[in-house]
């Protein structure tokens, strides 16, 4: 039987990605890297230092500063809806802050579905005001409102945080092109710097895309 295809997809602002190089190798039939960047640039000299790494395709794509990291994975699954891999990591451009560097290699190397931090349901519109000095842009939905209009969800028991994830292709598909095209037209992901609608995916995440249902 064949290992699951992977796919990796990384939304990156400005950080320093030198630490794929310690965890690449650990990811088990690897066939695509996606690095989505939203700030300058990478260094030829840190795309070259991947592929060292790996024997997998990595491409560098840019987009417009929108949305936070919610934008990043809602324009990777549409755009590859149709050619999406057995299993799929949807990881940040830094995870060191999020846990030690010894709890990335099991992350990594096992071909399940996994989140890096899940917790039971808290979520207080009111405190997202500013997030590291830009104003929060509120919604016309809340957090209630937001999972049942696009994800047909009622209020998770256990939520997630840091957006952080892999997913299979079959739990990926439990909504249509269409639905994730919706989230990105009817809400602020899809036009602004940093819209509340960014904090409400990355607790749903877990909920909508990875919980068994």
């Amino acid at each position: 039987m064949e290992e699951p295809t992977t796919d990796w997809v990384i939304a990156r602002y400005t950080e320093d990605l030198e630490w794929i190089q310690e965890v690449i190798s650990n990811i088990p039939n690897l066939k695509r890297v996606f690095i989505y960047n939203k700030g300058e640039p990478l260094p030829k000299t840190t795309l070259q230092a991947i592929l060292k790494h790996t024997p997998a395709f990595v491409t560098e794509i840019s987009l417009p500063n929108y949305g936070r990291e919610g934008n990043t994975y809602l324009t990777h699954i549409i755009s590859l809806y149709e050619d999406l891999p057995d299993l799929t990591i949807f990881t940040q451009g830094f995870i060191y802050d999020k846990a030690p560097k010894h709890w990335w290699i099991p992350f990594f190397s096992k071909p399940s579905v996994l989140v890096q931090s899940i917790s039971p349901f808290e979520f207080n519109e009111n405190a997202h005001s500013t997030y590291e000095g830009v104003a929060v842009k509120k919604s016309v939905r809340t957090f209630e409102e937001f999972a049942r209009d696009f994800f047909h969800l009622n209020i998770p028991e256990m939520i997630s945080y840091c957006g952080i994830f892999k997913s299979t292709r079959e739990k990926l598909r439990r909504y249509t092109k269409l639905q994730y095209e919706r989230i990105l037209t009817e809400t602020g992901l899809g036009t602004q710097l940093n819209p509340i609608e960014g904090f409400y995916l990355e607790r749903l995440w877990y909920a909508a895309l990875c919980k068994d249902i």
